[in-house]
């Protein structure tokens, strides 16, 4: 994969907007779009990322990643249609193609998936949160 950053303009509208309809349900969800990404945040986390590609052979092609949990991770990354997502699968991102290839995920599956990121993601930042105002109540 190379050259990330490609116009968003070929994002399957369908699929998209499935996406983001599931996505934006989810508590405390916030959506920030640029021109190379559409980015689903919680607590200024992302937990699910869209964004455009070129294949080795310069195709561009929609990659939706979100951060996998470890039964994710484990179950999801041996399916053809998932794959560490580009840049940031070392992290344990995985990601699916979207834009309306037949091998595309099951949308049951991936919204499970994204459910689970959105948790992950949701408990680091609560987290966080308390830490910090720990940290403040130490310091007064």
């Amino acid at each position: 994969m190379t050259d990330a950053g490609e116009d968003m303009s070929n994002l399957n509208p369908a699929q998209g907007d499935i996406v983001r309809q599931f996505c934006m349900a989810l508590p405390g969800v916030v959506e920030e779009q640029t021109p190379q990404h559409i980015a689903f945040k919680v607590g200024h986390r992302p937990f699910v990322v869209i964004e455009t590609f070129q294949s080795t052979a310069g195709v561009p092609y929609n990659c939706l990643a979100f951060k996998a949990s470890f039964f994710d991770h484990e179950k999801l990354s041996v399916e053809p249609e998932f794959f560490p997502a580009p840049y940031l699968g070392s992290a344990g991102w995985l990601g699916c193609r979207l834009d309306g290839q037949e091998d595309g995920p099951d949308l049951d599956r991936l919204f499970s998936a994204l459910s689970r990121s959105h948790r992950q993601i949701a408990g680091r930042s609560a987290s966080s949160t308390r830490n910090a105002r720990r940290l403040d109540e130490i310091g007064d």
